[in-house]
């Protein structure tokens, strides 16, 4: 993609390490300014706006998008910031690039955090199942506007315990009616994890400390922590009692006692404290 510096809401002292924090679907980075605002004393917090989220909204490419594309930018964005090896957190979709960027780029991360985070899926029919949906959601999209479209996507079960907070549930799609139709159409089609390459061969590969959540009131996710424990060498894993999906809008005191416990353990690992 042609830009080399993603739009970022950017806080904390660049003398911190570097905690980088990724969005999901519809997302942008000011929706982690709930977290940033507790960790930008110890973290120099950058949360980048994702490609089509957001401020960061250029001509749609040709080309269709990728996982491991747009970890390319990331990488380059991050570098472009002065950013070095930085702790990375990512929600949803912004877990599954996430992992892209550590596998792709494992000198650009010192540690990872899932949040609600898939490798992929790896039975064929399930992938061409997948594939088909959310192409038939890309063209519901384009035909219907953003509206409708969050209408229907936050009634999905995947966010049936999101809307026992109806303020946070109407301040997200408040905030998700500004999207560009056409680009999250795309997004929702190119990105679809019926595309994405599945990575769960990769993980044991993966020679650095992980935090994996997800909420124990949303099954297909929960049970990627299990998975994961017996393939990451350095891996802690934790379920959100009571949550689903959304886990740092449903749980924001466990998400960030999880989190915060996490990094300060790595920072202390890291300095032999």
């Amino acid at each position: 993609m042609p830009y080399t510096t993603w739009p970022c809401e950017i806080t904390g002292s660049p003398a911190n390490p570097p905690l980088v924090l990724l969005h999901g679907f519809l997302g942008a980075g000011a929706d982690w300014r709930a977290v940033t605002e507790r960790l930008q004393e110890r973290y120099w917090c950058i949360a980048p706006d994702l490609p089509g989220h957001g401020r960061n909204r250029p001509a749609l490419p040709e080309r269709p998008l990728t996982l491991r594309g747009l970890a390319g930018e990331l990488r380059r964005s991050l570098q472009a910031l002065g950013a070095g090896p930085a702790h990375v957190l990512g929600y949803s979709l912004g877990g599954r690039l996430a992992l892209h960027l550590a596998l792709a780029c494992p000198g650009q991360v010192r540690a990872l955090l899932l949040e609600s985070a898939s490798p992929g899926l790896e039975n064929r029919r399930a992938r061409a199942e997948r594939r088909a949906l959310d192409d038939r959601r890309a063209a519901e999209l384009r035909a219907q506007g953003m509206a409708a479209f969050l209408e229907t996507w936050y009634a999905m079960p995947l966010f049936a315990t999101l809307r026992r907070h109806p303020a946070a549930l109407q301040s997200l799609v408040h905030g998700r009616e500004t999207n560009d139709p056409a680009w999250m159409a795309r997004i929702l089609a190119d990105l679809s994890p019926g595309r994405q390459p599945a990575l769960w061969k990769r993980l044991p590969g993966l020679r650095l400390p992980v935090l994996w959540l997800a909420g124990e009131l949303d099954p297909a996710y929960a049970a990627n922590l299990g998975r994961a424990a017996g393939l990451l060498p350095e891996v802690r894993t934790a379920l959100a009692p009571y949550s689903g999906h959304n886990l740092h809008v449903e749980a924001p005191e466990w998400f960030y006692r999880q989190v915060s416990g996490f990094l300060a353990q790595v920072d202390a690992e890291s300095t032999g404290l």
